[in-house]
């Protein structure tokens, strides 16, 4: 297979996963083999794929037409953005929310105030997901107070219900 040259930047999707950008265009993956990486646009009504090697290094066969215009870089640059500041707000849930979108936001100029209340609640959204879920029942309170008391402790609790 020849290879193609042009100009192949990766990028961290919303979820996390690898994706590239191809002359305007956002492939994600759609299937690996032991020699190349087969690609699809990031766009669900787009056909369009293309192929790499497996070191995402050069595209071994040229991207098929797009039914689309391409990704301006506004919305590049808001994606790179709320990637960037969701990791961090994983990696730092303490945090201010706003420090990180400040510290974030710094080499984008074209970011504006609702493209900041998304990014602000795009990290709220992911912190949550590191918080336990709520008890339902009053079963599940004491199930968890378990893990948390084991047994050869003196602590106990107290509940004032016959129906438990």
């Amino acid at each position: 297979m020849a290879s193609v040259d042009l100009e192949l930047t990766t990028f961290v999707t919303r979820k996390g996963a690898t994706g590239i950008l191809l002359q305007g265009f956002k492939f994600r993956k759609d299937h690996q083999t032991s020699v190349s990486i087969n690609w699809r646009c990031c766009n669900p009504k787009c056909k369009a794929r293309c192929k790499t090697d497996i070191e995402m290094k050069q595209i071994t066969s040229q991207p098929s037409e797009h039914n689309h215009p391409k990704c301006d870089s506004r919305e590049l640059d808001l994606n790179d953005v709320r990637s960037a500041c969701k990791r961090k707000a994983v990696d730092q849930p303490t945090a201010r929310a706003s420090k990180i979108i400040c510290t974030e936001t710094k080499r984008f100029q074209n970011i504006t105030i609702k493209d900041m209340h998304s990014i602000a609640n795009s990290i709220y959204r992911e912190r949550a997901k590191l918080m336990p879920n709520l008890p339902k029942e009053r079963a599940d309170i004491f199930r968890v107070l378990e893990t948390y008391l084991p047994e050869e402790s003196n602590l106990s609790v107290l509940v004032n219900d016959p129906d438990i």
